[in-house]
């Protein structure tokens, strides 16, 4: 089970962190579409 919770923890952050790489400029937008 800790590995489950550590990937649901992790996939998030990666996918932020991959979306806000590759649109810096688009960040805020991508947070409220996300959101």
């Amino acid at each position: 089970m800790f590995v489950v919770a550590t990937l649901a923890t992790l996939a998030p952050t990666a996918a932020f962190s991959a979306s806000a790489t590759v649109t810096p400029t688009a960040r805020g937008q991508t947070n409220l579409t996300s959101a």
